[in-house]
């Protein structure tokens, strides 16, 4: 009796999770179908993705000075701890 009460509801659950997921499709689309209204109402441009004005400044790579003195952090002494 156990085993068949287990496998009904495992069925009921995938079936439940199965329209959940359905559901969350349609109201993914509905929204973005609402957002992009509300943009074309108030006039909003599409940006491109993950692109900046300083396209060019920010490509350089950063740059790195090896000097001896730079790299001892300051009020470093023999090192020796008290």
């Amino acid at each position: 009796m156990r085993e068949r009460f287990a496998g009904l509801t495992a069925a009921l659950a995938a079936e439940a999770f199965q329209k959940f997921q359905q559901a969350q499709g349609q109201l993914t689309g509905a929204l973005s179908r609402l957002m992009n209204l509300t943009a074309m109402v108030f006039g909003y441009k599409e940006k491109p993705s993950f692109a900046v004005e300083n396209e060019k400044e920010i490509a350089k790579p950063p740059s790195v000075v090896f000097d001896a003195a730079a790299a001892k952090p300051a009020g470093a002494g023999s090192g020796a701890a008290k």
